[in-house]
């Protein structure tokens, strides 16, 4: 029976609303927005319209309601939009024919009841941002050789990069797209391209293992006729001592092993930082 304000709209949840879904991997700018309105004599002459991008508290624009479907066009600045995007047009006001709104009065967006193609035109400009991928190669027993080599498209170019190492990673190269004489640990990056737009990858390297394992030969004294009386000695060189020797009777601290009867024997060795080298005698 009186005019209301947008602070009553807003109260009372009087508002159309509407969504804009934005591809995932792209970035959208909206410039402008179009929209068919119409009241009925005792609905609405007013309308503005908000965003889910601030949570709908700054107002985008405001246009005028007549009781005639008129094409009102909103020019706005949202940038950098991702996901998705949820528009509320508020309706407020006096009523449309110039009198006091009612209760009964309607505010619709489009010609008919429901809205059509075109009723709604969001006018902006969308990129596709950049995908990432990457080929990883862990570090060696060498220690610092690891490897990662990315692999960029779409997008504009020219891409940046934002390295970070965590973990014990250490080695990377600031700005560097490709990545090398890197430890064990965790990487991560973002790809920037000439637009703003990000993709974003995370890696792991990890150390080797059984670096501590030495090189292994044995000297071999064979059994005399008819003799249980075979010697096997293992020769263990590098790696990181102590070591255990097992023939398949438990390990034993000594490479030696006596009392042996005709055949092949398989030894093996392990250490601190070896879980297993064998060899064959």
């Amino acid at each position: 029976a009186t005019p209301t304000t947008l602070a009553d709209a807003i109260a009372n949840n009087d508002y159309y609303e509407f969504t804009l879904p934005i591809l995932a991997g792209s970035i959208a700018s909206v410039t402008s927005m179009g929209v068919v309105v119409r009241s009925s004599g005792t609905g609405p002459n007013t309308a503005t319209l908000r965003s889910s991008v601030d949570g709908f508290a700054a107002n985008l624009g405001t246009i005028p309601i007549t009781t005639a479907s008129v094409l009102n066009n909103i020019p706005v600045s949202l940038p950098g939009l991702t996901g998705t995007v949820t528009f509320r047009l508020y309706g407020y006001g006096s009523g449309a024919s110039g009198g006091n709104p009612a209760a009964g009065g309607t505010f619709r967006i489009g010609t008919s009841v429901v809205a059509t193609d075109n009723d709604v035109i969001i006018t902006g400009t969308v990129v596709q941002c950049p995908s990432l991928g990457a080929t990883i190669t862990d570090p060696t027993c060498a220690g610092n050789d690891g490897l990662i080599n990315l692999t960029v498209s779409g997008g504009t170019q020219p891409y940046t990069y934002n390295w970070t190492a965590s973990n014990g990673g250490s080695g990377i190269v600031p700005g560097q797209e490709d990545q090398s004489g890197l430890s064990a640990g965790d990487y991560a990056v973002t790809v920037t391209d000439n637009t703003g737009c990000t993709a974003t990858g995370a890696f792991t390297l990890t150390a080797a293992v059984n670096c501590g394992c030495p090189g292994l030969s044995t000297i071999v004294t064979n059994v005399t006729c008819g003799a249980i009386n075979g010697i096997i000695e293992v020769v263990a060189t590098g790696g990181i001592p102590p070591f255990q020797y097992d023939i398949g009777n438990g390990p034993q601290m000594s490479a030696v092993f006596s009392g042996l009867s005709a055949g092949n024997y398989t030894i093996t060795v392990t250490g601190s930082d070896c879980t297993g080298a064998s060899v064959t005698a």
